[in-house]
């Protein structure tokens, strides 16, 4: 991973506003920072500023494990594209499937995790088509996150597990991964190139394509992830869009200037 505000780096990112491309985010962690109860997220006012900004010029996405409704309910403004649930959608196969699988999983991990380990800050949110199994509360984190592991193992249907920034994501075999939803996004809107943004492991799906028009940033340096490049801390995001709107809007105006 290389940290994307050099002088050398940021000119990878000019290159897009040269070419018709799709500019998608996370939520949780990206555009809004983390905070101790996942019901409390909330995009900052600037942050919410720029990128209306950079809608009205450029292919928006955001994109997130919260299912579509909630994710909506916490914009002020909406995006080209909300995508909620990975991209697992009502047209999406085997979704009645998923939903009562997870149902099943939350009724089996509140009363593993909640009644019979009686395990205090732990919250089980149900996202439809994937479970997240917070412990960011907990006092005891690491023996939190070790029993909430166990619990999963006991799981009876097979799943996916993605490790988080104190949660636990737990998503039905087969439902398709954000990589999956951002390259169907990038097919419909016929884009040349893409910009993705994501903080955490449900986020390497789309670091790990391996497009060479694709870039990928990641919010947080860690040795082991796909990204690309880097920004420091979260709220360096705000500086991301800043640098995409003075590039789409100097490449707007000079385009108008040559009409």
């Amino acid at each position: 991973m290389k940290p994307l505000f050099t002088e050398d780096n940021l000119v990878v990112l000019e290159s897009l506003a040269k070419r018709r491309a799709l500019y998608a985010f996370d939520f949780d962690g990206t555009l809004a920072p983390i905070v101790q109860s996942h019901e409390e997220a909330q995009i900052s006012k600037m942050t919410y500023g720029y990128l209306k900004q950079l809608n009205d010029l450029v292919p928006l996405a955001i994109i997130s494990g919260r299912n579509e409704k909630d994710l909506e309910s916490r914009l002020l403004f909406k995006p080209k594209y909300v995508i909620g649930s990975h991209g697992f959608d009502e047209e999406s196969p085997g979704l009645g499937e998923a939903l009562e699988t997870c149902n099943q999983w939350s009724r089996f991990l509140e009363n593993s995790l909640l009644i019979e380990k009686n395990l205090l800050g732990i919250e089980i949110e149900n996202k439809g088509c994937s479970i997240a199994v917070h412990f960011r509360k907990a006092e005891d984190k690491g023996k939190s996150r070790l029993e909430i592991l166990n619990s999963i193992a006991n799981l009876e249907t097979s799943s996916r597990v993605i490790l988080g920034k104190a949660v636990i994501n737990i998503i039905p075999s087969g439902v398709p991964n954000k990589g999956a939803s951002f390259l169907k996004l990038m097919m419909h809107e016929q884009v040349e190139s893409a910009l993705y943004v994501g903080d955490d492991d449900t986020d390497e799906d789309v670091f790990s394509l391996n497009y060479n028009n694709i870039v990928t940033v990641r919010i947080g340096e860690k040795e082991n992830s796909n990204a690309q490049f880097y920004l420091k801390v979260q709220n360096d995001v705000n500086k991301l869009l800043r640098h995409l709107l003075d590039y789409n809007r100097h490449l707007h105006k000079k385009n108008a200037h040559f009409l």
